[in-house]
């Protein structure tokens, strides 16, 4: 089988993306410009996905633009330019932009991704080869099957994959500059906050980044992050990947880090004021089909009081 004209779209669509993001980067180098300027010579559709990215931005900054030219408009008019009216202008629109910037990632993954959930959502896929996917919350991935290989990209959030045997093509999932290949088995990957995180419950999955690779077994879990593997402690495979039932658990574990993997599941985040809160420790088995039921479980166990706000915001204290 060929591989689809618009599965290589999608991919020169997300490394247009990834350059947009680079060259936007406090700490973009000369080095990181030249790499830019040669991938975008060496085929003509780079420079037209890149394009597309550029104009992407552009529609999404213009509201922004829009609100600070009429807050700019209404203070000349209000008072003389170097009064708050004015100064409150370019606030609003550093919000604003921070706010597009922000969704922006988002927006996009979910424009070229084959297969999406929203928070609080799981999606089970199978694939034409017969490969499962069970996709958890806030997650999107793009699949790209060709003669040699089967690779799945997952542009953020989790996944779990049950693959169908065949080792004259590879399955291969990515992550950033994490690559998961196995031939026929189960595990998990997990991508968020520039870490990537491997949990194997059925075979062996070599993990690699550049020229460093592991083999991970059953029931182990490798992490990545900052450039490096680390082990993460074997736990339980079915707690770790109780997601799968609509379940999150914790064993003793800070509220910071529950409140964490609780607000993958809203829409709108649960914050923690009390730092002593924050660092109570708690055990429990959570629907994560029910957010605000969590919200309801954490409150009496913890016998703290919740204060919920206009878009799905809860403070605990």
């Amino acid at each position: 089988m060929v591989e689809r004209p618009f599965r290589t779209a999608s991919r020169i669509s997300d490394q247009a993306a990834t350059w947009f993001a680079r060259l936007r980067a406090d700490d973009v180098s000369a080095d990181d410009r030249a790499r830019f300027d040669a991938w975008l010579k060496a085929d003509p559709r780079h420079r037209q996905a890149y394009q597309r990215i550029e104009d992407l931005w552009t529609v999404l900054r213009a509201p922004a633009v829009n609100v600070h030219a009429r807050l700019a408009a209404e203070a000349s008019v209000m008072a003389p330019p170097s009064r708050p009216g004015l100064r409150m202008a370019w606030p609003c629109l550093a919000l604003l932009l921070a706010v597009v910037s922000v969704r922006l990632p988002t927006f996009y993954q979910n424009a070229v991704s084959d297969y999406r959930t929203a928070s609080g959502e799981r999606l089970s896929v199978t694939l034409d080869d017969g490969s499962r996917l069970l996709l958890n919350t806030d997650t999107a991935l793009a699949v790209h099957y060709s003669n040699a290989e089967r690779r799945i990209d997952l542009l953020r959030g989790e996944a779990y994959f049950e693959v169908a045997p065949n080792k004259k093509r590879p399955f291969i999932v990515a992550g950033g500059n994490v690559e998961a290949r196995a031939v026929g088995t189960a595990f998990d990957v997990r991508k968020q906050a520039g870490a990537v995180q491997v949990t194997v419950s059925e075979g062996v999955v070599a993990v690699s980044s550049g020229m460093a690779s592991v083999s991970v077994s059953a029931r182990r879990q490798i992490g990545y992050r900052d450039g490096r593997f680390e082990a993460l402690s074997a736990g339980d495979v079915d707690t770790l990947l109780a997601w799968r039932r609509g379940q999150v658990v914790f064993y003793r574990q800070p509220l910071a880090e529950v409140v964490a993997e609780v607000n993958r599941y809203r829409a709108g985040p649960i914050a923690v004021v009390s730092r002593t809160l924050a660092e109570r420790r708690i055990s429990g088995i959570f629907n994560a089909d029910d957010p605000d039921g969590v919200v309801d479980a954490l409150t009496a166990i913890l016998h703290a009081r919740a204060v919920r706000i206009p878009g799905g915001v809860v403070v605990l204290y």
